[in-house]
C-alpha cells in the first residue's frame, strides 16, 4: 500500500505540473523597446548645399521594456509584427538641394521582456540606408530604400525561446516627402517575433518519470 501511496503522488505531482504548465494565458506574452541609431543622419553628398536631415528613433524605453503587452503567439506560427522604429525626412527650407544619402549603416536594439518570467534579453540588428532628397525650393521629393535584408535571431528569454526575424517586404515603410521647410509624414522599421517552448521539455521528463516508478512498482508486486 504504501509503495502504491508514493507512486501515485508522484504521478499526481508530475501531472499537476504539466497542467499548470499548460495553465499559463502568459505564454508568449512579452513588451519591448527599441534603440535606433544614429540619429540624426545628415547626407553624404548635397548640391548645392545640405538642405535636408533625416532623424531616427526608436519605441517605448529600451532600458526597461514596458507599456502595452505583445504576444508572440496571437497568430500562432506567424507570430506578432511589431513597431520598432520610425525615420524621418526634414526640410530646412533652404531653397533648391539635391541630397544624397549612405550607405549608411544603422543599427536597431531590441530589447524584449519576458512577461511570465520578467526576463529581459537583446536583440541587434543592422542594415543600410540609402536614398536621395530632392527640392526646386517649394517642392520637395524623397525616395529611400529597404536597409534590411532577410535576418533572425533566437534565445531563452526566462524559459521561452523568442526568435526575433526581419522580414524583408514587412520591414521598412519609406518616410513621407517634407514640405518645405517642414518634416514629411514618419517611415516604420518593422519585426516580427514568434515564441517556442524549449525541448526536451522538463516537465515532461518529470512525468516519464512517475510512470516509470509505477512500472517497477507492478513488476515487483507480480515477483
Amino acid at each position: 500500500m504504501l509503495k502504491r501511496a508514493v507512486v501515485l503522488a508522484a504521478v499526481i505531482a508530475a501531472s499537476s505540473l504539466v497542467a499548470g504548465q499548460q495553465a499559463h494565458a502568459a505564454f508568449g506574452d512579452f513588451q519591448y523597446g527599441t534603440d535606433v541609431t544614429p540619429s540624426p543622419i545628415n547626407p553624404t553628398a548635397s548640391s548645392p548645399a545640405q538642405g535636408s536631415v533625416v532623424n531616427q528613433a526608436g519605441v517605448g524605453s529600451f532600458a526597461t521594456p514596458a507599456g502595452s503587452v505583445s504576444s508572440a503567439t496571437v497568430n500562432g506560427p506567424l507570430g506578432a509584427d511589431i513597431g520598432v522604429g520610425t525615420l524621418t525626412v526634414t526640410d530646412l527650407g533652404l531653397g533648391a538641394y539635391t541630397d544624397t544619402y549612405g550607405p549608411t549603416v544603422i543599427t536597431i536594439d531590441v530589447a524584449l521582456r519576458d512577461v511570465d518570467s520578467n526576463a529581459v534579453g537583446t536583440f541587434t540588428f543592422a542594415g543600410i540606408l540609402s536614398g536621395q532628397v530632392s527640392s526646386n525650393g517649394t517642392t520637395t521629393g524623397s525616395s529611400f530604400f529597404n536597409p534590411f535584408v532577410a535576418q533572425s535571431q533566437t534565445q531563452s528569454i526566462g524559459g521561452t525561446l523568442y526568435t526575433v526575424r526581419i522580414i524583408p517586404s514587412k520591414a521598412f515603410t519609406a518616410p513621407g516627402s517634407p514640405p518645405s521647410g517642414g518634416t514629411g509624414l514618419a517611415g516604420a522599421y518593422s519585426f516580427n517575433v514568434t515564441a517556442a517552448v524549449p525541448e526536451p521539455a522538463s516537465l515532461a521528463l518529470v512525468g516519464l518519470g512517475g510512470l516509470g516508478l509505477l512500472v517497477v512498482a507492478r513488476r515487483r508486486k507480480r515477483a
